[in-house]
């Protein structure tokens, strides 16, 4: 998909709290790449990038939906993992009608149950913009106890896989 994007106002950071069980983040990288290429990065192989973790059994249907079961941490494999569906990309638009962003939107279930997904934006003077949101992700059975700390575990290991990430779209 080549789609031209208008550049953002969005600044790197990120947030996250716990409410009512539900555990919401939102995390933005600055990557020095063209949108396309974190684009391919992210609907490739992630194997190449999140290199703490791995995909199994990897399966795009006929409407270009990816399944897969993911270890985010190899080492919790027996304690963390999703199986993640993610759906093809999607360009939304701004309020002028112009290219804002490249949406994946994603479903989680295993460890966490809930809606995520990573928007591609263009960064204003070149590269990308990338959000990573998990909008009320519940987790599962004892996990339930320890629920803003599993999520900023997520956003920690999240931002070393985006580092590599950047390198390997750069």
């Amino acid at each position: 998909m080549t789609t031209v994007l208008v550049p953002t106002a969005l600044e790197p950071g990120h947030t996250s709290e716990v409410r009512e069980g539900l555990f919401y983040c939102q995390a933005t990288y600055r990557l020095d790449a063209p949108p396309d290429r974190v684009l391919a990065a992210l609907t490739g192989d992630w194997d190449r990038w999140w290199t703490t973790g791995r995909r199994e059994d990897v399966r795009v249907d006929d409407r270009g939906v990816t399944r897969w079961k993911f270890l985010p941490v190899r080492v919790t494999a027996p304690i963390v993992w999703f199986n993640i569906e993610m759906q093809p990309p999607r360009v939304d638009k701004n309020s002028a009608g112009q290219p804002e962003k490249i949406v994946l939107a994603m479903m989680l279930a295993g460890a966490c149950d809930g809606p995520a997904c990573y928007e591609i934006y263009a960064a204003p003077g070149g590269g990308t913009l990338l959000r990573g949101s998990w909008n009320g992700v519940r987790p599962r059975g004892w996990r339930r106890l320890a629920t803003g700390f599993l999520g900023q575990i997520h956003v920690m290991t999240e931002r070393r896989a985006i580092a590599n990430l950047a390198r390997l779209a750069a």
